[in-house]
C-alpha cells in the first residue's frame, strides 16, 4: 500500500506543479474568459474530489469491498468528467448558433464582424470544455490504474 501511496504522491505533485504552472502562464484566466458555460470548473473540481478519494484510497487500510466501492465512485467520476465536457460542447455550439446569426446583416461589414466575434466565444466555451473533461478524465484514470497496478503487485 506504501508503493501505491508514493505514487499516488508523485502524481499530485506533478499535477499541483502543472497547475502552479498554469497560474504562472496565466492559462486559468483565459479558461474562466473562454468558458462562457464555467462548466470547466465544475469538471476540475469533480478532479480535485476525484482525485483525493484516490490518495484516501491509497492511505487507507481498508476492507476491499471499501476500496471498491470508492474506486466504482471515481471511475464513474472520470466518465462524468468526459460528459460534462461534452455537455459543455453542445452549450457551446448553442451559444454559437444562438447569437452569431441572430439579426445577421451580410451586407454590413461590422455586423459580419460581430457574428464571427461571437462565434469565437460559442467555440472556445465548446473546444476548452471538451479539453478540460478529456485532461482530467485521463489524468484520474492514470492515478486509479496506477493505484490498482501498485495493489496487485504486492
Amino acid at each position: 500500500t506504501m508503493n501505491a501511496t508514493l505514487k499516488w504522491w508523485i502524481q499530485t505533485a506533478i499535477i499541483v506543479f502543472s497547475a502552479f504552472m498554469i497560474d504562472h502562464h496565466g492559462w486559468w484566466g483565459f479558461l474562466y474568459d473562454a468558458d462562457m458555460t464555467k462548466i470547466s470548473f465544475i469538471i476540475i473540481g469533480t478532479f480535485v474530489i476525484s482525485s483525493l478519494a484516490v490518495g484516501y484510497i491509497g492511505l487507507k487500510n481498508t476492507t476491499w469491498d471499501t476500496i471498491e466501492s470508492i474506486s466504482n465512485y471515481v471511475w464513474f467520476a472520470s466518465e462524468a468528467m468526459i460528459t460534462l465536457g461534452m455537455i459543455g460542447t453542445v452549450a457551446g455550439f448553442l451559444i454559437m448558433l444562438n447569437t452569431a446569426f441572430s439579426g445577421l446583416d451580410v451586407n454590413d461589414i461590422r455586423n459580419v464582424q460581430e457574428a464571427i466575434s461571437d462565434m469565437a466565444i460559442g467555440m472556445s466555451t465548446a473546444l476548452v470544455t471538451t479539453l478540460v473533461g478529456l485532461i482530467c478524465s485521463t489524468l484520474i484514470k492514470v492515478q486509479i490504474l496506477v493505484y490498482e497496478n501498485s495493489t496487485s503487485e504486492n
